[in-house]
Parts: structure tokens; sequence; C-alpha cells
């Protein structure tokens, strides 16, 4: 499992449970931009009820990022 935001831990990771040899860090293309999230102009109610509905995502996306935080970990001490 890898996370966008992380690409190039994630992909060093992979690449080391799998033997794979990577020797750079693959570029980003078609990237978006952080300016371009309309998240600043959302009410604080709207916002709430995006947490609401998504809460399970974070939850999902916080147990992948211990994942790739304890992977990346155990790499360093080899």
């Amino acid at each position: 499992m890898g996370l966008v935001e992380r690409f190039n831990e994630s992909l060093a990771a992979l690449s080391h449970v799998s033997k794979w040899k990577i020797t750079k860090n693959a570029p980003e293309l078609n990237k978006t931009s952080a300016s371009l999230l309309p998240v600043a102009g959302l009410s604080e109610e709207t916002l709430a009820e995006i947490r609401k509905v998504t809460a399970l995502d974070a939850q999902l996306y916080d147990y992948a990022e211990s994942l790739l935080n304890e992977q990346l970990r155990a790499m360093d001490e080899q």
C-alpha cells in the first residue's frame, strides 16, 4: 500500500519488499496544486459534513500511513 503524497517513499518501500532496483525518484506528472483546492471557501458546516462522511477514509489513510512509517523504519534498521 502506498500514499500519493509520499509516492517516492512508497515506491522505495515497494521496491525494497519486491527486491526491485530503483535508481531515482519517479517524475511527478499531472500534479494538482494545493492552491487549486477550494477548501478555504467552504463553510464550517460543510467541512464538518465532509469530515463526517469521510471518517472511515481518514481512518484507513492513518492506518496506511502508520504501516508505511513502520516499513520505512524497518528498512532504515537493516
